[in-house]
């Protein structure tokens, strides 16, 4: 039997959108950043927080930055644990950012922390990510022009 010729695949089709987290929706700009924390607004969804800025005149998409503090958990592995679960609730759950017929799409940048001491599943960590983006929908579609 020969190696990829005429195989079955057999994992599930991932969609290109939803499927993966490229560089170009994370937030990585220092000035970006300091903008965001200077003018964003937050809401908070126990056992996280997050700082959005929507955009309605750039259409450059959706970027995100995760954050768990040392002060609250001491070990790298575990910071680095919240956060994989808040980047993969981000990547399963981004389609809740936006609505259907919503014409043009704001970019959203948001800052997500963690800012609960405890540890939670990755079932809470997802269900708050859940609440927060359908909160960022309502709003953006609120507010648009």
């Amino acid at each position: 039997m020969t190696h990829g010729q005429n195989q079955p695949v057999s994992h599930s089709v991932i969609h290109p959108k939803t499927g993966k987290f490229p560089k170009s929706e994370r937030l990585c700009s220092r000035k970006d950043i300091e903008f965001l924390f200077e003018k964003g607004k937050s809401l908070h969804v126990y056992p996280l927080r997050c700082t959005y800025i929507i955009d309605y005149e750039t259409s450059r998409g959706d970027r995100i930055m995760v954050i768990v503090s040392k002060r609250n958990h001491k070990g790298a592995v575990t910071r680095n644990l919240f956060k994989r679960r808040i980047r993969e609730a981000y990547r399963r759950n981004r389609h809740l950012l936006t609505r259907e017929n919503e014409q043009p799409k704001p970019s959203m940048t948001l800052a997500i922390s963690y800012i609960s001491k405890q540890k939670h599943s990755y079932v809470e960590i997802e269900n708050a990510i859940q609440e927060i983006f359908q909160k960022l929908s309502d709003i953006s579609a609120g507010s648009a022009r």
